[in-house]
């Protein structure tokens, strides 16, 4: 991101899949493996 979240906000938010769900927004397929160890699978189901 080139810099710190506190430090660019608004370019973390721009880069937020969250920033981008709106009610016109087309439908997204989720999937997740409960196995991965880079993301929580928790991050998943907060998406959705």
């Amino acid at each position: 991101m080139g810099a710190e979240q506190d430090e660019a906000p608004q370019a973390y938010r721009a880069a937020s899949p969250i920033a981008h769900v709106h009610s016109d927004a087309p439908p997204f397929f989720l999937f997740h493996g409960t196995m991965d160890t880079l993301v929580p699978y928790e991050h998943a189901e907060f998406f959705y």
